[in-house]
């Protein structure tokens, strides 16, 4: 379970501290890049919030054995700590400047998975497989903008193509979160 809270920092003011967020998208953009983040904003909250956290060279980000990383080495899917400032954009999803962020997942490796599409959450941007209904003999795949959906001739199509009970193989993040049903990020779908 992630969550935010407010904390003060003498050297950077007031921050808003994320635990256990995920990567859920990053864009790259000059001097500075973008790093979508899912968390939620209070400790006990079932309501997920999303942050645009800006990333620069002045941010510190290293791993939880204390290796220093940069921005590119972030991937989607990666779980975080982050101390971003309290100064927020008011557009939709907000955007604030991070000071620090420490990955608490390893960095990606690939896994493959095989099954039959349950669901498909086209607001939000989800794929299920497993049985559909029973949530803990799913796996809920964060599919973005960058996820190329293929049919059985790799042709791409989009994610409102795919239907409950088609077969599908999904390259994915080989880790996941420890949520019912577990949730990693999509990195290629293909129907078959």
């Amino acid at each position: 379970m992630s969550f935010c809270e407010n904390i003060w920092d003498s050297d950077q003011g007031e921050t808003i501290n994320i635990q256990g967020g995920t990567i859920e998208n990053i864009m790259h953009s000059g001097d500075a890049d973008y790093v979508k983040t899912v968390c939620r904003l209070q400790k006990d909250s079932r309501i997920q919030s999303v942050v645009v956290m800006i990333v620069d060279e002045h941010t510190l980000i290293h791993c939880s054995d204390g290796k220093r990383i940069t921005s590119r080495d972030l991937k989607e899917g990666m779980t975080v700590d982050a101390w971003i400032s309290k100064a927020m954009t008011k557009s939709i999803p907000p955007q604030a400047r991070a000071y620090r962020i420490i990955v608490k997942s390893n960095p990606c490796g690939t896994a493959v998975t095989d099954g039959r599409v349950a669901g498909v959450d086209l607001h939000n941007g989800f794929l299920y497989t497993g049985i559909p209904g029973k949530p803990e003999s799913q796996i809920r795949f964060v599919v973005t903008e960058n996820t190329p959906i293929l049919d059985r001739q790799g042709s791409r199509i989009r994610l409102r193509d795919l239907k409950q009970g088609d077969r599908v193989r999904v390259e994915h993040a080989d880790f996941m979160t420890a949520s019912i049903p577990p949730q990693t990020t999509a990195f290629t779908i293909k129907k078959y």
